[in-house]
């Protein structure tokens, strides 16, 4: 689905989805940066992304998760288990470091104590006081009326 307002059809998208127990944030990641960043206009047609000006256009990415990165996605096939936390470091410090103008929150619910998502959590937002680490719905709540 294109970027889109429609309120009904992406609440009609997500509820066609399916858990598997998979989590790929990077790819998440890698999308949200795709979304902000003016070098993939060529990829949205209408609407493309302005440059980074913190006086004129705020942008925000928000990337959250409830587990591991556990999953990989690589030309179409899937193998569970490949450690992709360390990929969506790298993606955050190569990209996200090197754009000004945009801020980074990450949102991690229910994850285990000082473990690997934890730290991904910690490692691609913008700075500490960019990560939420919320246990339950209503500090979930919560932490979306802060950012």
């Amino acid at each position: 689905m294109p970027l889109s307002s429609d309120k009904a059809a992406m609440k009609s998208l997500i509820s066609s989805f399916n858990v598997t127990g998979s989590t790929a944030g990077q790819i998440g990641l890698a999308w949200g940066w795709y979304t902000v960043s003016p070098s993939f206009n060529p990829l949205w047609s209408g609407n493309p992304a302005g440059p980074a000006d913190p006086d004129e256009l705020l942008k925000v990415v928000i990337l959250m998760t409830d587990g591991e990165f556990n999953t990989n996605y690589c030309t179409g096939v899937l193998a569970p288990g490949f450690r992709q936390w360390r990929r969506a470091d790298q993606l955050r410090r190569h990209q996200w470091r090197s754009a000004e103008g945009i801020v980074v929150y990450t949102v991690g619910l229910e994850l285990a104590a000082g473990g690997e998502a934890e730290e991904v959590m910690q490692s691609c937002a913008t700075s500490p006081t960019h990560v939420y680490l919320p246990s339950s719905g209503a500090d979930l709540s919560q932490a979306f009326a802060a950012i």
